[in-house]
């Protein structure tokens, strides 16, 4: 139990340090994360109202009513990036980062769950080389991340679940720029500006499941964050620093809604969507969406010949960023594939899925991202429950005649 506890720490570091690259991350936060696990992320970016499987998105606590048996999940999202300006300079960068760690158990009707996910995140770090009236290199570096760690409950009702759940925020955001002179006799130039927060908020949702249709419904708390914000200049021979207060980032309140429709031969189309309330904060002055869609061919086990039984989907969505660039709406496209390979017991599978991602138009925005993701999820893995072992000697009857 150790290793593993060990184990999963490293995982939650190393995401915090990895998650989330974009050319658009000076203007604003641009990766966001909905709870989505990886068989979901192959499907549209669905599963927010998908109850024909043991799915582990607690974006809506009420989820958690939908398996009877504990459940640990999680995954490792690696893949590439490309950024493009319109002047067509570009380059390619490499990413790795852990989307979601969740673990949920029963107690009779009742389920509790915990659940880690880096909710927002912009990384970039730019370094060019200036040859005007001086030589230097000029370097920008930005680092912002808001994670989510959430305590959530659920109660199974006969027509109903209902959900509820505390979560706590904490993040940065960190902005470092440099001057480096070539000529030794002119002085470097550098300031960085970090800013630390962190707040709690809550979320309540429904969810109900059908025999041919389940769906759910939530909503999440906006949060201010608040802490500490200190500029450090100079760095030589010391770093001068002053310690300000200012209001640091607010978490805007979400309305979620998903659907799922089984359909004959085992087939299945899900749709979920999500609408951030960013005008009620003061930085952003728009609110956002994100809207997705898949379908999925999910084969009754043991039956047929072995590329027979595996499980596909297939998915597209798209997303309205809350902020602009060049005055112009910034939208983000996807489409996605999927698959799994499950294990003997149901609750326990391999699930596998790509992203392909577009955000932005270096025509309208002057910077492009062009995104390529893969993603290995684990989901299942009961550690508590065990089969009894009947080991006994049994009385074998004797046949009457």
């Amino acid at each position: 139990m150790n290793k593993k506890m060990f184990l999963l720490l490293g995982l939650l570091i190393i995401s915090l340090l990895l998650y989330g690259n974009s050319a658009f991350s000076f203007d604003g936060l641009p990766n966001a994360h909905f709870g989505n696990d990886s068989y979901g992320l192959g499907m549209g970016s669905t599963g927010f109202g998908d109850l024909f499987r043991i799915g582990t998105n607690y974006q809506n606590p009420a989820m958690l009513a939908n398996a009877n048996k504990t459940i640990f999940s999680t995954a490792v999202r690696m893949g590439y990036l490309w950024y493009l300006d319109e002047a067509g300079a570009g380059y390619r960068d490499e990413e790795i980062h852990f989307p979601y760690f969740t673990f949920s158990f029963p107690a009779y009707k009742h389920r509790f769950g915990i659940v880690y996910q880096p909710y927002l995140s912009g990384l970039l770090r730019n370094e060019k080389m200036r040859d005007d009236e001086y030589s230097y290199k000029e370097i920008n570096r930005i680092s912002e991340i808001v994670n989510k760690i959430s305590l959530a409950y659920a109660y199974r009702f006969d027509y109903i679940n209902i959900g509820m759940s505390i979560h706590y925020f904490l993040g940065h955001q960190i902005r470092y720029w440099e001057l480096d002179f070539t000529d030794s006799s002119f002085q470097d130039a550098k300031y960085e500006k970090e800013k630390s927060f962190q707040n709690a908020g809550f979320s309540f949702g429904l969810s109900q499941k059908k025999e041919t249709f389940s769906w759910s419904l939530a909503f999440q708390s906006g949060s201010l964050l608040d802490g500490d914000s200190i500029y450090r200049f100079n760095f030589t021979p010391g770093a001068d620093t002053l310690q300000t207060e200012e209001k640091l980032f607010e978490v805007p309140g979400i309305l979620s809604f998903g659907y799922t429709q089984r359909l004959p031969k085992q087939l299945k189309i899900s749709t979920e969507f999500h609408y951030e309330l960013w005008k009620r904060t003061d930085f952003y002055e728009k609110n956002s969406y994100k809207i997705g869609f898949g379908t999925s061919y999910d084969p009754i086990s043991g039956y047929g010949k072995w590329y027979e039984r595996i499980p596909l989907r297939i998915g597209a969505y798209y997303r309205l960023l809350p902020f602009t660039k060049n005055n112009t709406k910034i939208a983000e496209k996807a489409i996605t594939w999927g698959f799994t390979i499950p294990f003997v017991a149901t609750e326990k599978q391999l699930d596998f899925a790509c992203e392909y991602i577009l955000r932005g138009d270096e025509n309208t925005h002057g910077v492009r991202d062009k995104i390529l993701y893969f993603s290995i999820g684990i989901n299942g893995f009961d550690i508590f429950t065990r089969r009894p072992k009947k080991t006994a000697p049994r009385e074998i009857p004797e046949a009457e005649f």
